[in-house]
């Protein structure tokens, strides 16, 4: 992060902060994913604590764009929106061009694995384009309404 964030800056946010119930990020290349990473080095606890929504996805419109899955570095920068609240998630990418995926991916599958103690609420969950294999047996969300999976 380019500056200091100083308390009362967290202040100001925090007034807006827990009005928001729904946040679609749909990056395009022209961010640098790796400050939502970041974040939690600088505040414990999600960001929004009342999100209600949370739609992330990747652009993947030129080849020279680095390839981008439904993967653990994908979902790290998603935890930082990570709340109680949470209905529903939907993470996405989309590429233009076939992918050759690893079979397996240790953060992605602990990710899945903490959605039922970390999202108690959620209902619905979507995990679209490219993604890597992932054991859905362990997924223990008893209040899931939907669960979308797509490659």
């Amino acid at each position: 992060m380019g500056s200091v964030i100083i308390h009362e800056d967290w202040t100001r946010f925090d007034f807006y902060a827990h009005r928001v119930r729904r946040l679609n990020y749909a990056h395009d290349g022209s961010v640098d994913c790796s400050i939502f990473k970041e974040i939690p080095k600088y505040r414990a606890g999600p960001l929004l604590p009342a999100l209600r929504s949370l739609e992330w996805s990747h652009e993947m419109h030129a080849i020279g764009h680095p390839v981008m899955c439904i993967e653990g570095e994908f979902v790290l920068e998603t935890l930082p929106f990570i709340t109680s609240s949470l209905r529903e998630i939907d993470l996405s990418t989309h590429a233009p061009f076939s992918l050759q995926l690893p079979r397996e991916d240790e953060i992605l599958q602990t990710f899945l694995d903490a959605l039922p103690s970390k999202c108690p609420s959620l209902e619905t969950l979507a995990l679209g384009e490219s993604m890597r294999d992932a054991a859905f047996s362990s997924l223990g969300i008893t209040g899931i309404c939907t669960l979308c999976l797509s490659k």
